[in-house]
This record gives structure tokens, C-alpha cells and sequence, in this order.
């Protein structure tokens, strides 16, 4: 439900008013300041015409307002954040690199941009064999939430470093269990 609110002459009249008398003032206190003619400046201001402006619609915090209540209406709770992709997580692995990468390539006295950082990491990810981007993806369906991002990313650098000295123990020690 909306309702439209008629201004009447007066209160423009007054409101313009009001802006002149202020002007006026203002006009004064700068001529006492700097030294200039009073009635000259008021002149050039005076040949100024003051317009007002409506402006038409809501204001942006009601707008605004209205969105955050549309989001979260009573009782309902906002909604989780997806988890990132194979891709989003390749990017977040390889953006330094390809950084890197991208600088090297720079001539002197060009500056680094962002979307050259992207089209190099793009270009990674196409380069990469059916087997490595389905290994990233499985990364993705791995992890149980946003959160476990980085600890699957850990768990991952473990295995491409090839570092078995923690499975070794496992092993062992399963071993040793099984012989008693």
C-alpha cells in the first residue's frame, strides 16, 4: 500500500526561501573573510536560481531493508554456503603460481592484471589431463563442507608430496597388532 504526499506552493516557497536566506549569509561571512563587494557577489548569486529537486522512491536503506527482510523472514535462517568446486579449488591452489607465472611474462613497466592472472589459470585448468581435473572435482565431492576446504587441500599436498612415512606407520603398526 502507497500513498502519495501533495507538497503545497507554500512549502516550496518557504523552502526556497529558506535557501536564499542562507545563501545570503553565507555570501556575507565570505565577503567579511576575503574582502570582496557583498552587494556584487549577492548580485551574481541572486542572477542563481534555486531549484528543488524531488527525488521520486523509496530511499536506499528502505530498499535495502526490504531486501534483508525478504532474505530472512521469520524463523528461517540463512542459507549455507555451497561448497567450492573443483575448478574454484584449482584456482585458489594455482593463483600464485600462475601469478608468477604471469609477471615473468610482463615487459617492462607493465602493470600486472588481474584478468591476465585469470586467463593464465584458465589456460592451466584446460591444459589439464581428464584424469587431473577429475582428481580436483573429487577433491570437491570429498569434503563435507566449506570448512574442511583447507584441511582437504592439506591432506592433498601430503599425497603429492609423497611423503609415506605417516602410512608406513599405519602399516606397521597394524602389523605388529595382527602378529600378537
Amino acid at each position: 500500500m502507497s500513498a502519495t504526499i501533495v507538497m503545497s506552493q507554500m512549502i516550496d516557497t518557504g523552502i526556497k526561501k529558506m535557501c536564499c536566506d542562507a545563501r545570503s549569509k553565507v555570501v556575507i561571512a565570505l565577503a567579511e573573510k576575503y574582502g570582496f563587494d557583498t552587494e556584487e557577489a549577492q548580485r551574481f548569486i541572486d542572477a542563481l536560481e534555486v531549484k528543488l529537486v524531488r527525488k521520486r522512491g523509496p530511499s536506499q536503506d528502505k530498499k535495502e531493508a526490504k531486501k534483508e527482510a525478504k532474505k530472512l523472514k521469520e524463523g528461517e535462517e540463512p542459507k549455507p554456503k555451497r561448497k567450492p568446486n573443483g575448478y574454484q579449488l584449482f584456482v585458489k591452489d594455482q593463483r600464485p603460481v600462475a601469478q608468477v607465472t604471469v609477471e615473468g611474462n610482463l615487459a617492462e613497466g607493465e602493470n600486472l592484471k588481474q584478468i591476465d592472472v585469470k586467463h593464465e589459470v584458465d589456460r592451466m585448468w584446460k591444459a589439464l589431463d581428464k584424469d587431473e581435473q577429475n582428481h580436483w572435482k573429487q577433491i570437491s565431492k570429498d569434503s563435507d563442507s566449506v570448512k574442511d576446504e583447507d584441511s582437504v587441500k592439506d591432506s592433498d599436498s601430503v599425497k603429492d608430496s609423497g611423503d609415506d612415512s605417516v602410512k608406513d606407520e599405519d602399516s606397521d603398526s597394524t602389523k605388529g597388532e595382527d602378529s600378537d
